[in-house]
């Protein structure tokens, strides 16, 4: 926004500049970002997975497709800089949009932490081995656990077996086939 204001003395016309404080896109929420924006995020986090799988932070850029530059407006915050090289943070703040199973449904939750994210991960590796093997072993150890998602709400695992089929009976499957990653 710029205001123009004409100077007394010299009657030159003087403009000053007052930046607006924008967010940075990191610290956005998933829902406050464009279609554009989303994809770029989707994208910037798998290189920040490479880089914690061993990868340099230019070969994930190249994998996974996306401008370095864009890359770190979205991941900036879980990174650092050792010896010239970017390596990724062990915890990280970053908004991730992830699906959960609770109470019987299957819902997104916004989780603001590496761990979090990590944790709900963990818990639908056991709930897929379960679905696959029909080992409920591992399911029934996260009793009692779930999520806090960037709102500070507690969301229970579903560890019900009856439950969890019918929510992936009725998650729909694809006919033929997906033109987008899932």
């Amino acid at each position: 926004m710029s205001h123009n204001k004409k100077s007394k003395h010299s009657g030159q016309l003087h403009v000053s500049k007052h930046r607006r404080n924008k967010p940075k896109l990191y610290a956005l929420h998933f829902h406050e970002l464009s279609i554009t924006q989303k994809l770029h995020r989707e994208n910037a986090y798998k290189v920040l997975a490479m880089m914690r799988n061993g990868s340099s932070f230019s070969a994930g850029c190249i994998a996974a497709k996306i401008d370095p530059r864009t890359a770190r407006k979205h991941i900036s915050k879980a990174m650092y800089k050792r010896n010239n090289r970017c390596k990724p943070r062990k915890n990280d703040h970053l908004f991730r949009n992830m699906r959960t199973n609770e109470f019987g449904k299957d819902i997104f939750v916004e989780l603001s932490n590496f761990k979090e994210a990590s944790k709900l991960a963990h818990y639908h590796r056991a709930v897929r081995d379960y679905l696959q093997n029909g080992d409920i072993g591992q399911l029934n150890s996260y009793k009692g656990e779930g999520v806090i998602d960037s709102d500070n709400i507690f969301h229970p695992f579903e560890v019900n077996p009856k439950e969890i089929i019918k929510i992936h009976e009725r998650i729909e499957q694809p006919e033929f086939y997906s033109i987008y990653e899932v």
